[in-house]
């Protein structure tokens, strides 16, 4: 009995797994852009923001991107990899390593750009960089390691990779001055 548990377990997750019908005769609409074009609708830009995608790019000069403020779809945390100074007393010792974090509302304003990747400065040195990807909007991937001023950090978004970050963008707020 406990031999033929394991025989059948891995069928039933096969059958969970499958794309509702309705997607699956969709010959354009594989099972990985699926997930990712799930992930953009799920991933919500807050309020006022839309996700940036390669239509709006077209047209857009690099004065045109700088009128538009830009934001991330979901929090983000870059955690050094540098060794980090050890504190506390022993045996409880830990690593405190710099972390760096961009928040949803945090606004950024466009550095550099070219048709496949957009280069975003958010403040305190950090630039990320989105990259169209095959749905059109522009995304960073939610896990690796990105370099900010000649220090590596990682991309920390909990203990699995979710779902890309999405660049969002709304239109800057007039300043008076």
């Amino acid at each position: 009995m406990y031999y033929t548990f394991f025989q059948r377990s891995p069928m039933r997750v096969q059958r969970s797994l499958r794309l509702p019908s309705s997607v699956s005769r969709l010959p354009f609409l594989n099972l990985p852009s699926y997930f990712l074009l799930l992930s953009l609708f799920l991933s919500g830009c807050g309020s006022g923001a839309n996700i940036f995608t390669h239509d709006i790019r077209v047209g857009r000069t690099l004065k045109d991107l700088r009128e538009l403020q830009f934001f991330v779809s979901a929090a983000v945390e870059l955690v050094s990899l540098k060794k980090g100074e050890m504190v506390g007393e022993p045996p409880f010792l830990i690593e405190k390593k710099k972390r760096l974090f961009v928040p949803k509302d945090l606004p950024g304003r466009i550095v550099t750009a070219d048709e496949l990747w957009l280069v975003i400065d958010f403040g305190q040195g950090i630039l990320l960089t989105f990259r169209l990807a095959d749905t059109g909007a522009y995304v960073m991937p939610s896990w690796g390691t990105i370099t900010l001023g000649g220090e590596r950090f990682d991309v920390q978004m909990g203990v699995l990779a979710g779902p890309p970050i999405v660049l969002c963008y709304q239109t800057a707020p007039l300043t008076t001055e």
